[in-house]
């Protein structure tokens, strides 16, 4: 089983992130429900392996939790989903900076979310070398000897 994370990946590697909001389908839902249940590792990715994704983290979902409005979230969850980190970093999601996507799920977004809350017990050798270009001690380059090959 595996949980890309796209955009908000530089928030896993530095450890700035334990929990993300889906818009998932029940299936999806009932996958990381029993995940959570059985304590059972996840594969983090940077994002989808059919989008070229590579894994940067063992992680273990700790909660899921349904038909969250995010106008109700509050300042733990800012930071647990890694948004200040991201934040400081000028970072975009989605076209997005932190601070535009969270003022759009406080007062505009009117879509139930899960909340799946998780938490990184192992980075990759990829995901570590990752997150440190990101903190500016290497370049990306030094990464590709990191890389999975295909």
């Amino acid at each position: 089983m595996i949980l890309s994370f796209s955009s908000t990946w530089p928030a896993v590697v530095t450890r700035q992130k334990t929990q993300t909001m889906r818009t998932w389908k029940p299936q999806t839902i009932k996958w990381y429900q029993r995940a959570a249940a059985n304590g059972a590792f996840v594969d983090a990715y940077d994002k989808s392996p059919r989008h070229g994704g590579h894994k940067i983290a063992d992680i273990r979902i700790v909660r899921v939790t349904l038909n969250v409005d995010t106008r109700t979230l509050g300042r733990d969850d800012w930071v647990q989903e890694g948004f200040p980190y991201l934040q400081s970093l000028e970072w975009e999601i989605d076209g997005k900076t932190s601070r535009e996507l969270w003022e759009f799920w406080q007062k505009r977004n009117t879509e139930p979310m899960t909340q799946v809350e998780f938490e990184v017990l192992d980075l990759t050798s990829y995901g570590a070398c990752q997150a440190e270009v990101i903190r500016g001690r290497f370049v990306l380059k030094v990464c590709e000897l990191h890389r999975p090959k295909r």
